[in-house]
């Protein structure tokens, strides 16, 4: 199971800016499905609703709304318990350690963590300590 994180949709939701992630994307098989988590729905959200207003926003909500949600329509993994408990632990262990705690990419990896999925991202820094296997599809080493 490949989870994509808010920066993997955000360039699906801009494919002529992003042609080699979209390549990328086409190229997972149907068993790799990927899957988004309510997390990255409210970052997403989020942005579209503090964005300038204008013809760019309406558009980039029109693809989020008709296309985005309806390709992940019945594949959004949810902060529930089990989320909450590993979101939990690596919190405590990143503030033990004296790392900072971003808390909404502590919270996509503990659906991760609790899913056992890959996590596809650009932001791999933000999950290196985490344990979770990490899929960089702009080609970048970490």
């Amino acid at each position: 199971m490949i989870i994509f994180d808010t920066n993997v949709i955000s360039a699906m939701m801009r494919p002529n800016e992003n042609p080699d992630i979209i390549s990328w994307i086409n190229q997972q098989t149907e068993s790799s499905l990927p899957f988004l988590t309510s997390i990255s729905i409210y970052e997403i959200l989020y942005g579209l609703g503090i964005g300038p207003t204008g013809k760019r926003i309406e558009h980039l909500t029109h693809i989020f709304q008709t296309q985005i949600m309806i390709f992940f329509e019945n594949r959004i993994l949810s902060f529930d318990l089990s989320a909450a408990k590993q979101t939990s632990y690596l919190s405590a262990r990143r503030k033990l350690m004296g790392i900072n705690i971003d808390m909404i990419d502590t919270q996509i990896a503990g659906i991760a963590i609790a899913n056992k999925a890959k996590l596809a991202t650009r932001n791999t820094k933000h999950f290196i300590d985490s344990g979770i296997e990490l899929i960089n599809p702009w080609g970048e080493k970490f």
